[in-house]
């Protein structure tokens, strides 16, 4: 053999010894970004979207209970036609605030559940998706704006005017609650491959 063909088989073998490095190095590559991503869905799951999705969906019921509350006080005590003693007015009245007063310790654990959701969301940010972020911010500001502008207990805090031209705030952002919803799912999903 010469020592231009042992040069050559010398390249050869070299050259097979890199390609199969670099094949192994990328395969090991790409299976560490698939360990690393399958951890960060995890965590996502862990510490914010599974613990939203638990009390956006509690919310969710909570509202639906309340509605359930004012048809019911409305079929039962308000349409009805009472008679006009003072007697059965009283006590008609007295049913209606009961019902009032169910209905808002219902709402109560609403805003109680949005300050442990702006909490979470505030304590693991790092965790959200950046697609997420619009509609979870809006979330917030409609807390903070429930908080300041409509204190529980109280009543509006700002001209009814300014209230209005600002935008009603709200406790239950259904969009939101389907965002976390599918985020959950897809990351599950995620996991699970």
């Amino acid at each position: 053999m010469t020592t231009s063909e042992s040069i050559e088989l010398l390249v050869a073998f070299a050259g097979g010894g890199l390609l199969a490095a670099a094949l192994g190095w990328a395969r090991t590559e790409r299976s560490e970004n698939r360990a690393r991503a399958h951890e960060l869905a995890k965590l996502r799951l862990e510490k914010l979207y599974g613990p939203l999705y638990f009390l956006t969906e509690q919310n969710a019921h909570l509202i639906e209970h309340v509605s359930r509350i004012q048809k019911a006080t409305d079929d039962e005590l308000v349409n009805k036609n009472w008679a006009t003693d003072e007697q059965t007015r009283t006590t008609v009245n007295s049913d209606i605030m009961q019902a009032i007063g169910v209905a808002n310790t219902h709402v109560s654990a609403v805003r109680k559940n949005n300050a442990l959701i702006c909490t979470l969301l505030s304590n693991h940010y790092s965790y959200i998706h950046i697609e997420d972020s619009d509609h979870l911010q809006k979330f917030v500001l409609d807390h903070s704006r429930m908080e300041l502008e409509f204190p529980e207990g109280t009543g509006l805090a700002i001209p009814y005017q300014v209230y209005k031209r600002l935008g009603i705030s709200r406790f239950l952002h259904p969009e939101m609650n389907n965002l976390v919803r599918s985020r959950v799912l897809s990351l599950q999903k995620a996991i699970s491959q």
